[in-house]
Order: C-alpha cells, then sequence, then structure tokens
C-alpha cells in the first residue's frame, strides 16, 4: 500500500474568521483530496475535534482565546504521538516557541504567513505521516492479526 496516497486529516484552528477562510481556500486549492480538512474558530472547537476525531497535523495559532495552541498541542500528542503540529504566531517569543518544540511541535510560522513556506511545511507533515504509517503499517496489520504469526502476551 502506497501511504503517500491516504488523506492525512489536518485540522485547522484559527480565530480570525477572514484568516481562516484563506488559510482553508490555499490549502484545499493545494491539496485537494490529498487532505481531509477540518476547521476550528476557537480553541473549544478544536478541542471537541481532537477528541473525536483522529487528527494527523495541527495547524494551529499560537494566541487563540480560551486554550492557546501549545494547550492544544499537548492535547493532540497524548492521543495521536505522531501527529505533526504546526503553530502560527504574530508574537515570537523564544520562551513560547521553545515550549512549542518541548511539546512537539515540528515547526513554526510568523504572521504575517509567507503562503508558500506554509504549503511546503504541511507537504512535510504529510510526507513524514506517510512514512510513519509505512513503517507502523505491519505492526497495525500483526495487531488486527491479517498477517504474519500471531504474538501472545505473557506466554
Amino acid at each position: 500500500m502506497n501511504y503517500l496516497d491516504v488523506p492525512i486529516t489536518l485540522l485547522l484552528v484559527e480565530d480570525d474568521e477572514a484568516q481562516l477562510r484563506l488559510f482553508a481556500h490555499l490549502l484545499l486549492r493545494s491539496f485537494g483530496t490529498d487532505i481531509n480538512l477540518l476547521q476550528a474558530a476557537d480553541s473549544e472547537t478544536a478541542s471537541a475535534i481532537i477528541e473525536s476525531r483522529h487528527v494527523d497535523v495541527l495547524l494551529t495559532d499560537l494566541a487563540l482565546p480560551g486554550h492557546d495552541g501549545l494547550t492544544l498541542l499537548r492535547q493532540i500528542k497524548q492521543r495521536n504521538r505522531s501527529a505533526q503540529a504546526i503553530l502560527m504566531t504574530a508574537y515570537s517569543t523564544s520562551n513560547a516557541l521553545l515550549e512549542a518544540l518541548d511539546t512537539g511541535a515540528v515547526d513554526y510560522v510568523l504572521k504575517p504567513v509567507d503562503h508558500g513556506l506554509l504549503l511546503r511545511l504541511v507537504r512535510q507533515a504529510q510526507q513524514r505521516i506517510a512514512r510513519w504509517r509505512e513503517a507502523l503499517a505491519g505492526t497495525f496489520e500483526l495487531m488486527r492479526g491479517e498477517e504474519g504469526p500471531k504474538h501472545e502476551v505473557g506466554v
């Protein structure tokens, strides 16, 4: 199976409605059916999506009303360790960026967002997800009992 052909699920979180629409349009125009795009205009909606759906890539503003992007990053990493997170921020402080890296963010983009850079980072995240899926495919097949020898725990 070619895991590059499996669409990734990307959660876009941006509290500025105009920016949310712009980024969504940009992502859908560039990736088409290669991504399942989920959108949230606030951290509460984003948190509910993370709890109810499998998300491969989190693309979020760092500064959000309510919970910030770092809280969403922690939440997604608890549910999916291979999730890729890209933070967007207009306010770059070294402490926030270091905390984002320590929490598992793969990159960040300064606002105003360079659209070409954003698309490259999402493409790189998509490729990392494909590699993780490929590497773990045998594990999942064994767990489901589809291929290979059966392994019993504690025997």
